[in-house]
């Protein structure tokens, strides 16, 4: 059994279990309708904060004692070659897998 039987099974049982002219007709145009509830759909938001700006003439100068841009650039392109490597090393040295597609490339 589904939990959806057993939603609509909980919901009939407490309809039987209210007294005959506590029901509203659902026939009736002038029935009373509750109001849906609706979960707050922002409840517990928290807005963005920005944060605080740090000493960029620290971070300035740390750039230009490292070698500036140009060494976080050779940096980038060694991690980059280095990643490349290792990626088509054990492709090629990887067993071909069997089946009926194995000849196709």
């Amino acid at each position: 059994m589904s939990f959806a039987h057993l939603a609509a099974f909980a919901a009939m049982a407490l309809v039987l279990a209210l007294p005959a002219g506590a029901r509203p007709d659902p026939l009736s145009p002038r029935a009373e309708v509750p109001p849906p509830r609706t979960p707050a759909a922002l409840r517990g938001y928290r807005p963005a904060t920005t944060p605080e700006p740090g000493q960029w003439r620290e971070a300035n100068d740390n750039v230009a004692r490292i070698g500036g841009w140009k060494t976080y650039l050779r940096e980038a392109q060694q991690a980059d070659a280095a990643t490349a490597a290792a990626s088509a090393a054990p492709a090629a040295s990887a067993p071909r897998p069997a089946g009926p597609h194995h000849g196709h490339r």
